[in-house]
């Protein structure tokens, strides 16, 4: 860490890259979104106006780093974006990518073949932007994924037989290239190849430079700070102690767009350590930074359950942007990821001028939205265990088993009414070792069921054992009622969750879970669709 201490100055004029045209902005409010700034312009007949985030939002393209820090597209919202988030960096609009690609770019392409497609411009803007994404990922391999490519895409007009196909002739296209010998690219070192050829690959693939130093003030003297090292934000926040600190940005641009305004912001895009996923032998180290794509392209993987868990949360629009650290200081009672990473056992690193410690994440959250944060303190970074055998074996265990629920009116982009993640350890006589069951959105924070997990030790993974369970469960996790779901319901839903558990994952030796729906439909290949 470089515990040196720089001066930066402030300015008052931001500059990005906006289509292909570099852009400069002088003067704006610090808590004007990038869609307002759009809009401004004149761009999308009023579509980042109206942008709703429950119906998709107003997506654009952003030039980012993957997990391994390499330049990709990612897909985000421009109505969740802060005007100074976006300095130095290089955006596209649905109306650029038609002028810079041409009515020859595959995107393009597909989507006139099936002019079915074409209803308001919002949602063809979410169509363009949502495959345009898709068609720069070479890790998209099967249906589930492209389903949550395109989940940006929440309009009762589209044809959703008609977006695959369109999407089945991208993904064709982008196979076919990438299929073919590498032609380099000019690019440093020879370390990128360009597999695209066209107007947009070039920049693709390569490490992604790290963001600048940036001190931005508005008229109003509202500042926005992006320091580079931990130490150095460690300091701002000590020295403006009524400033607030932003990742993804979402929920700040949302209170903007309601009237709040903040005197200071400091930024951790620029925070380079904190956007790191490090693999240790026994476990992740995860920045707080690090969004929730990232996240997933990093553990998904090896971690099934958190897979299916953020595939759940939001669009692919906002998990691009959403920071894991950003997820869990927001303390939500109804947190999608929390009950997950309780069930991995997972332990957050709190950081501070005066010191580090370590707390297990079951502890971290406290009444009314409150944590266990010091004044002064970050979240620096959040400690997954892995579950390799030669892990488990060492500590007596057999087996893990882990899954994720989530209740909600709708299955992408709505808060759970009841989110649940539970997991079990088998020892060699298949007894149960340790048990987790975690819950959200049932109480004021998220929360485990302790005494019903210590009723589970030593006893057989059996139906018998299920039952038991039940009532001690219904009486710990005292459930509340609000607008989404009456208290009878929720008190329904943590029980019959945790049965769907068992009934999936009755023999966890065996690896598989019995399916009970129609999830392994979205597993064929993205050929295939």
């Amino acid at each position: 860490m470089d515990g040196t201490q720089r001066k930066i100055g402030m300015q008052s004029w931001l500059s990005f890259e906006l289509d292909g045209i570099p852009r400069r902005v002088e003067g704006m409010p610090m808590h004007v979104t990038l869609a307002s700034y759009l809009d401004g312009l004149g761009c999308g007949n009023g579509r980042y106006a109206q942008a709703d985030r429950w119906l998709g939002g107003a997506p654009v393209i952003l030039l980012d780093a993957d997990s391994e820090g390499l330049a990709v597209y990612r897909t985000v919202d421009s109505a969740r974006l802060l005007l100074p988030q976006i300095e130095g960096t290089v955006i596209y609009t649905a109306e650029g990518i038609l002028r810079l690609g041409g009515l020859d770019h595959p995107v393009v392409r597909a989507l006139q073949h099936h002019p079915e497609l074409e209803t308001e411009p919002s949602a063809c803007a979410a169509w363009l932007i949502g495959l345009f994404e898709a068609y720069y990922r070479p890790d998209l391999k099967n249906r589930q994924q492209l389903r949550s490519q395109l989940d940006l895409v929440i309009s009762r007009t589209v044809d959703p037989a008609a977006l695959e196909a369109a999407a089945k002739e991208v993904l064709e296209e982008a196979h076919t290239r990438l299929a073919k010998p590498h032609r380099s690219s000019a690019g440093p070192g020879g370390q990128a190849q360009d597999r695209y050829g066209d107007a947009f690959s070039a920049v693709l693939f390569r490490p992604m430079p790290e963001a600048a130093d940036f001190v931005y003030v508005d008229d109003a003297k509202r500042r926005y700070y992006r320091p580079q090292t931990v130490m150095e934000l460690l300091r701002l926040k000590a020295q403006y102690r009524e400033a607030r600190l932003v990742s993804g940005g979402g929920s700040f641009a949302d209170r903007a767009k309601a009237g709040d305004t903040w005197p200071a912001l400091i930024s951790l895009d620029g925070v380079s350590e904190l956007r790191l996923s490090i693999a240790h032998p026994d476990h992740w180290e995860v920045g707080a930074a690090v969004t929730l794509t990232a996240l997933e392209e990093a553990l998904g993987e090896e971690m099934p359950a958190l897979a299916k868990m953020l595939r759940r949360h939001g669009t692919r629009a906002v998990r691009n942007r959403a920071s894991i650290g950003g997820h869990l200081v927001a303390a939500d009672p109804r947190s999608d990821l929390a009950p997950l990473l309780m069930a991995l056992d997972a332990r957050i690193v709190l950081t501070g001028l005066e010191g580090e410690r370590e707390a297990p994440l079951s502890s971290f959250f406290e009444t009314d939205r409150r944590t266990i944060l010091r004044p002064g303190e970050i979240l620096r970074s959040v400690l997954i265990p892995r579950f390799t055998q030669e892990l488990l074996g060492a500590r007596g265990c057999s087996t893990r088993c882990c899954d994720y629920y989530k209740v909600a009116a709708r299955r992408q982009n709505l808060p759970g009414v009841v989110s649940a993640a539970f997991a079990i350890e088998l020892d060699h006589q298949h007894l149960i070792r340790k048990a987790w069951l975690a819950y959200s959105g049932v109480t004021d924070r998220p929360i485990r069921a302790r005494q019903a997990e210590a009723s589970l030790v030593g006893k057989p993974w059996n139906e018998a054992t299920l039952v038991a369970t039940l009532r001690p469960l219904d009486q710990e996790v005292a459930a509340a009622g609000d607008e989404l779901a009456t208290r009878e319901y929720r008190r329904q839903l943590v029980v019959t969750l945790f049965q769907k558990f068992f009934y999936q994952h009755p023999h966890p030796e065996q690896g598989e879970p019995v399916e009970l729906g129609a999830t392994l439909e979205f597993l064929r290949p993205a050929e295939a669709c």
